[in-house]
């Protein structure tokens, strides 16, 4: 059984306990022998709260109901977990979905665009990591992340990639990036088939202090 799901210290009477049914066995040991569901939610996709269940089914469940308040235009992401016969749960993000409710609560259309957030941060005095999610309706054989960078001179090259990433399946793809003087870089990330032009370019701008690790300062997403 993961930790997280071990509730002794409430005997199975936390909110998580009460959802997975662990005041059966005092919060020490698995009450699913069947597995079950698990769904989290969080304002960004980065930002799922893993620690707080939302709502749980029974493995194979059809669907799962959650009883959850939403401000109106506001986006959350849900993600969907499953765990087996014995409370070991899976990390995928394959199944996030992005929810937002218009004004007279119905869901609002999904966002079309298959990269849905690119992220970046100082990963060493050196480098950056850049990490985005990959969300398609289906992939093509061939299919690749180009990855650009302007070096801090402004204008981003894209003539010469400085990094390419093999896309196989929707997910997390990360790739590494060494930087040199302290500035203002900015990266783009395209999606590419083999015999089409770039479909899609996100843009990310962050600040590279020589002391001190900036975060993302702007974030575009174009489709080109």
């Amino acid at each position: 059984m993961d930790a997280k799901f071990f509730d002794g210290l409430f005997e199975g009477d936390s909110p998580n306990g009460v959802k997975l049914g662990m005041g059966l066995t005092g919060g020490d040991f698995w009450p699913r022998p069947n597995g079950c569901i698990n769904l989290y939610r969080g304002p960004r996709w980065w930002q799922v709260d893993f620690r707080t269940l939302v709502a749980v089914a029974d493995a194979g469940a059809r669907r799962i109901v959650a009883r959850t308040d939403h401000a109106v235009d506001a986006a959350s992401c849900y993600v969907v977990q499953c765990v087996d016969g014995s409370g070991r749960e899976n990390a995928s993000l394959q199944s996030l979905l992005h929810v937002a409710f218009d004004a007279a609560g119905n869901v609002q259309a999904a966002p079309s665009r298959g990269i849905v957030a690119l992220r970046a941060w100082r990963a060493a005095p050196s480098s950056v990591r850049l990490l985005w999610l990959y969300r398609p309706q289906s992939t093509a054989a061939g299919e690749r992340f180009d990855v650009y960078s302007d070096g801090a001179t402004g204008a981003i090259d894209f003539q010469n990639p400085v990094a390419g990433v093999a896309c196989t399946k929707a997910g997390l793809y990360s790739t590494l990036h060494a930087v040199g003087a302290p500035g203002t870089h900015r990266f783009c990330v395209r999606r590419r088939l083999p015999t089409h032009p770039p479909c899609e370019s996100v843009f990310i701008t962050i600040e590279v202090n020589a002391s001190t690790p900036q975060g993302v300062s702007r974030l575009e997403v174009k489709k080109i």
